[in-house]
């Protein structure tokens, strides 16, 4: 049942924290934002890598950092999320199948060691926006119609 913020009642659960190589996936799009944004924070960021969920619409992003990194950093790499990765991740997608079904969620998730101390999630439907509630409770496909 879709409530009227545009959540969906469930009790979907999946542990994103958790890497598991069947999910692995790095595309040319995504191995280009990862080369820019370890260059950038090359002091601070250990491991960039990309995981699909087993929804298959949600894309996470883990950034493993050595020290807890700064807001302005995180905006940055939110502003890279929205002006460049998730608009090219996007316009693959809808190349192959006319329309972008698996990358209408983007979640960035911050560690220092195996404590996450950060996360939020990009809606890169037609609606684009981020917000901190829980990805797996979100209609992705309602706000990109």
């Amino acid at each position: 049942m879709v409530l009227s913020d545009g959540t969906i009642e469930s009790n979907y659960f999946e542990n994103s924290s958790i890497e598991l190589s069947s999910r692995t996936i790095l595309t040319e799009e995504m191995q280009e934002f990862k080369r820019k944004i370890e260059r950038k924070y090359w002091w601070s960021i250990k491991k960039v890598s990309f995981q699909k969920s087993f929804k298959g619409d949600v894309l996470f992003i883990r950034f493993k950092s050595r020290n807890q990194m700064k807001d302005n950093a995180i905006d940055y790499i939110k502003e890279e999320i929205e002006l460049n990765l998730a608009n090219a991740l996007a316009k693959a997608f809808e190349e192959l199948y006319k329309t972008n079904q698996d990358y209408l969620g983007i979640v960035i998730e911050f560690y220092r060691g195996d404590k996450k101390y950060y996360q939020e999630t990009y809606c890169n439907g037609k609606e684009k926006y981020w917000f901190t509630e829980y990805w797996g409770n979100h209609d992705f496909f309602r706000h990109n119609q």
